[in-house]
């Protein structure tokens, strides 16, 4: 996954190289539409699932997300996305 996106290209940097990958790239994905694409990520030490997986399904939800907000672009909508853990 790190080839995808080179080291200099991070417009996250969260600290976990997999999930900072997915979301640049998901960035990056919505700037080129117009897209507002704004990230608050708190991410613990240890996350429950291999790096792939967890990086899979964040960017299955990012994918879905602009895709609806593509189809929506001819009006103004806001929408929220938040990955929370207690």
């Amino acid at each position: 996954m790190d080839s995808a996106l080179p080291a200099s290209a991070c417009i996250l940097c969260s600290g976990n190289r997999t999930i900072d990958a997915v979301i640049s790239l998901r960035i990056m994905e919505a700037r080129r539409y117009d897209i507002r694409f704004d990230t608050q990520l708190y991410l613990p030490n240890e996350i429950p699932l291999k790096d792939v997986t967890f990086a899979s399904l964040v960017g299955n939800l990012l994918d879905n997300a602009i895709e609806v907000c593509k189809k929506l672009q001819k009006t103004p909508h806001n929408g929220l996305i938040y990955l929370l853990r207690d």
